[in-house]
């Protein structure tokens, strides 16, 4: 094996660990955001949606944003709410409109 190739796979391996490392720590905190909310915790469970977002690199599935806007309404938090949606709509490519 060649020098390029032995860095090459030497890469992808350290960069697929650190893809699983902050993908972990997002659904840890998707996870605490749906506990909170579960709780009635809305202010909490908002500010556990926007850690995760900050982990994954504001990268999030649409749902994911869709359940962060309905936490951040619950917590009296109308703006931030409206940012969750329009960004599934401009970016996630939302389908469940209904």
């Amino acid at each position: 094996m060649n020098k390029q190739t032995f860095f090459s796979l030497i890469l992808l391996f350290v960069s697929q660990t650190l893809f699983a490392q902050v993908t972990e720590q997002y659904m840890n905190y998707v996870k605490e955001a749906d506990s909170l909310y579960k709780l009635k915790q809305y202010q909490a469970a908002a500010n556990a949606y926007s850690k995760a977002f900050e982990a994954n690199k504001w990268k999030a599935a649409p749902n994911d944003r869709y359940n962060a806007a309905c936490t951040w309404a619950m917590a009296g938090n109308k703006d931030s709410a409206f940012f969750q949606l329009f960004r599934i709509t401009l970016k996630g490519k939302y389908q469940d409109y209904d």
